[in-house]
Parts: C-alpha cells; structure tokens; sequence
C-alpha cells in the first residue's frame, strides 16, 4: 500500500470537502443534507405528529453533531481513504472483473439500473440491521442509535461510528461488483436519505397502501419502542417496508408505543465520547 498515495488522498477528501461547503448547489451532498433537514424540520413544526414533543429538547444539539460526524467527519479521519484504497485493490483482481462482466447493469436503461441498485441495496440493508439486533456485540453497538429517548428527524444519522463499516463495506462491495456509477449512487444516497429522514420525524404523513412499500414514521416508531412486542423488535425497514410484510417482521397497530429508547440501560452514557467507547464498556 503506498504511503504517499493514501495521504494524497486524505488531503484531497479533506479540500474537496472545503469546497463543497464553500459551493452550495443540487449536486453537493452537503448542501443536500442540510436542504433535506431543514425540509423535514419545517414539516415537523408545521404539522407534528406528537403535540406535546419539545422542539428544542436535550440532545438535539448531540444527534445533529452525529448527523455531520457520520456523513461528513468520520470519512474525512481516514475511512474514505482507506476504503477507497481497499476498493481500488480488490477491483484490480481478475476474480473480481469477472464477477463484475457476468453481473453488470450496464447494459440496461438508466432508470432500471438505479431501481434495481437502490432494491438490493436496501435488502441488504434490512438484513444487516436484522443481524444487528440479534447478535449481542453488535446490538451493543447499534444500542447508540436505539438510545434516543424522543423521535425526531436527526436521529436517522445518530448511531455509532462502527456501523460505517458495518453497513459499508457490503454496500461498495456490492456497488463494486455490480458496477455502479457514482451519479446511480448519489442518487439512491439521497433518496434514501429523505426517506430516512421522514420516517425518523415527528411528522404523520397519508402514505395509505405505499406503507406496504415504503417505511414511515407510524412503523419506525414501533421498531424505537422500550415495550418491544417481541423479543428481538419489529419493523427493521430502512426505506422500503416491503421486506418487513414478507418476512413477517411489520408490526402496525393503529396506537403509537408509550416511550422509545433503551427499556434495561440506565447506565447508557449521554455524551458523544463516552457513547463512542460504550460496546466495550458495557461488555465489561
């Protein structure tokens, strides 16, 4: 691994990242994320599902610092680098260009190619949250986003710094072996990103039967409950809820939970830091 190569591309991360603050437009992710937020805060002023939710509660100030730190920060220290690095290696393998020529898109429209990216992304999202729920280490880890005591839409990006690599690493090896664009990808980021942000809000939106198909705030707030129905929780949705009616794991009552959060860790720390070092902390 070249040395020299993987800090000029550090660098690189680092002043594309200080243009695209310094540039806002419709193609810049940054500017996006802040588009997108600020949208969804105005409905949940507008039209708040939960009367009595605070506006400015507690740890507002905390899952916004998430919001950046997971899309923005937390790449920049090194994990785009080295990801990037890892990527460039494998695509260079024979094993892979075959894989890539026998399973490529790119012969159909672009349309189909971002429908199909963003269908099998997402179903390899629901599993790997499914596995996070169900394997204690890993439940440790995902406990930080499950800590949010009161729903509103910058608790999307509000998990730990682990889950990057978790969800990831399968996700570019996917883009990687399937052959994906950068435009396809940016795309489905950011409809996956409104879609996230909506479901996380305290916001009620008319989806009527699309429930069936995409996740809304009535589902994900059941899957945030304290009082779970079942052992391991229900509706594991990211953006489409489809996977949940399939698989039997949609739960849909026509009464929200009393409290969300964590039901046994009263001990759960509340700051950014110690929120970090929590998987380990708690499994001794």
């Amino acid at each position: 691994m070249d040395i020299s190569r993987l800090a000029q591309h550090f660098f690189a991360n680092w002043s594309g990242f200080f243009r695209s603050v310094g540039n806002p437009g419709w193609g810049n992710f940054f500017w996006l994320l802040i588009a997108a937020s600020l949208a969804v805060f105005a409905l949940e002023l507008a039209k708040p599902w939960r009367k009595g939710q605070r506006v400015l509660r507690h740890e507002l100030g905390l899952d916004i610092f998430y919001m950046f730190f997971n899309m923005f920060f937390f790449p920049l220290l090194g994990y785009a680098t080295l990801s990037a690095a890892l990527a460039s290696g494998v695509e260079s393998l024979a094993f892979v260009k075959s894989l890539r020529g026998f399973i490529s898109l790119q012969t159909l429209p672009p349309a189909i190619q971002i429908v199909i990216l963003f269908v099998v992304r997402d179903f390899l999202q629901w599993n790997i949250h499914v596995v996070l729920h169900r394997v204690p280490f890993l439940w440790k880890i995902h406990e930080v986003h499950h800590s949010a005591e009161v729903m509103s839409f910058p608790v999307h990006l509000r998990y730990h710094w682990a889950e990057n690599i978790i969800y990831r690493v399968p996700e570019y090896s996917l883009f990687l072996l399937i052959g994906s664009n950068v435009p396809d990808v940016f795309i489905i980021y950011v409809v996956s990103l409104t879609i996230g942000h909506l479901n996380h809000a305290n916001v009620k939106l008319p989806w009527g039967p699309l429930k069936y198909l995409f996740n809304t705030s009535e589902l994900h707030l059941w899957h945030h409950a304290k009082q779970l129905p079942v052992r391991y929780g229900v509706n594991y949705a990211i953006s489409l809820s489809v996977w949940d009616w399939l698989f039997r794991t949609a739960y849909n009552p026509p009464a929200p939970p009393e409290g969300i959060g964590l039901l046994d860790e009263p001990a759960f720390p509340r700051s950014f830091i110690r929120q970090l070092f929590w998987p380990l902390a708690s499994r001794r």
